[in-house]
């Protein structure tokens, strides 16, 4: 956040309750810092502090909702009543380091509301039990959700990258149900060449950016809670694009503030030199329904598309504001700059708990 505002010393006004929010006080008005997944903690109100602290050999933090404990043998996730069990496929020596856990094999590092663990793919194995109750499950190449509803998850699971030789790569998620509430879940690289990786597990909160990727190799795929994208072209996906729009109850508190300027900053995974562009959409997609084969063709206009620091950055001022108040958009498409160029642009998606993208909104 320090890095976007361009200054280390933040005038934080404390004057707020919007559990996606940070606003600044700025010398030309105030600046809003709406993060794609809750920030505070549900019942304390106070900001997530992603950081794992030890007692008595167990490794615990807090983030927006739920309480994740580690042991050597396996990771404990709660959210008030519902529990999940996640087994290491063999016990881990683990060390604290900077808030996060170190061992031999595997790394594992607090999101906001979850864990991201990464490491050697041999181990990212594991073993699941869940002790709650869920309607069905919803899988797409990348991503396992426990479903509460038709919309809504429970817990999410995904393999966000693997690692090897060049660029990050894509990563597939498998779960193997052995009985209701156990199984097996496993990821996958689709290069061989790929020993390491890293996934999320995360109890599910509502999301400010409704999204989701859909690509010309898994032409009837919709991956709406997947939290990565490979925009480009690739083997494995083919082209991929990524259909976004804002949910506009998350940002209805600056309903009648004056609004100058609004931009919509997606982390990188890594650099590339695979260059984007945004096109407006002329209808409404569907998170949950879009895929390549029915995806929303674009319109003409174009929104402005660059590159600050680790971050895309998507300038939304023209499609969101109108005389100076917020307005809600069908919203936006983005896809590479140049069509059929092979390579492609890895960012993390509004589903991303280890690094949500930052909607950024200048008003008074």
């Amino acid at each position: 956040m320090s890095a976007l505002a361009g200054k280390t010393v933040l005038d934080v006004d404390t004057n707020q309750s919007n559990r996606y929010c940070i606003r600044l006080n700025t010398p030309t008005g105030k600046e809003a810092y709406y993060f794609s997944t809750p920030i505070y903690n549900e019942s304390s109100g106070k900001l997530v502090r992603r950081l794992f602290t030890e007692t008595n050999g167990c490794y615990r933090f807090t983030g927006s909702r739920a309480v994740i404990r580690v042991y050597a043998t396996h990771i404990d996730l709660s959210d008030r009543e519902r529990e999940a069990r996640i087994r290491f496929v063999k016990p881990q020596s683990f060390r604290l380091k900077e808030g996060k856990l170190i061992s031999d094999h595997l790394s594992i590092e607090p999101t906001m509301n979850g864990v991201c663990v990464s490491g050697v793919l041999d181990y990212l194995k594991m073993e699941t039990t869940f002790r709650f109750e869920y309607q069905n499950t919803r899988i797409s190449h990348n991503c396992l959700c426990f479903m509460e509803s038709k919309f809504k998850p429970i817990l999410v699971l995904s393999a966000l990258y693997s690692e090897g030789p060049g660029d990050v790569q894509p990563l597939s998620i498998r779960y193997v149900e052995q009985a209701r509430r156990q199984g097996s879940v496993f990821v996958q690289a689709e290069n061989a060449a790929c020993r390491r990786g890293a996934m999320e597990i995360d109890f599910y909160e509502s999301k400010l950016l409704q999204d989701t990727t859909v690509s010309s190799v898994r032409s009837n795929e919709n991956n709406a809670f997947g939290p990565v994208a490979f925009l480009g072209k690739s083997r494995f996906f083919g082209t991929q694009w990524l259909y976004c729009r804002l949910n506009p109850e998350i940002i209805r508190d600056l309903s009648r503030k004056v609004i100058s300027q609004v931009k919509l900053f997606f982390p990188r995974i890594e650099s590339s030199s695979v260059l984007l562009k945004a096109y407006s959409l002329p209808n409404r997609f569907c998170s949950f329904g879009s895929n390549w084969n029915n995806k929303i063709p674009v319109s003409d206009a174009c929104d402005k598309v660059s590159i600050k620091n680790d971050y895309v950055c998507v300038d939304l001022t023209q499609k969101y504001v109108q005389r100076g108040q917020l307005n809600e958009s069908f919203g936006f498409v983005l896809v590479p700059k140049t069509d059929g160029i092979n390579g492609y642009h890895p960012i993390f998606t509004g589903d991303c708990y280890l690094s949500p993208p930052i909607l950024t909104i200048n008003y008074k």
